[in-house]
């Protein structure tokens, strides 16, 4: 999975996470209804109607 550079501390090839973080991508169809948890480098965090939480890619969701 991907981490956000701003969740990393690099030192040289090391980087040592400064945050909780889980790269769960979360299944979605059209029609899905989502909550939106956290918006972070073009990704949303939210939660499912069968409250699976997870990241989705910003550019396949509309926000209503």
């Amino acid at each position: 999975g991907w981490v956000p550079e701003r969740y990393l501390d690099v030192n040289g090839s090391v980087g040592i996470l400064n945050r909780d973080y889980d790269a769960t991508e979360l299944d979605i169809n059209p029609g899905d209804l989502l909550e939106l948890i956290l918006e972070e480098s073009g990704w949303l965090l939210c939660i499912g109607e069968d409250g699976q939480k997870g990241w989705v890619p910003k550019e396949c969701v509309e926000l209503v």
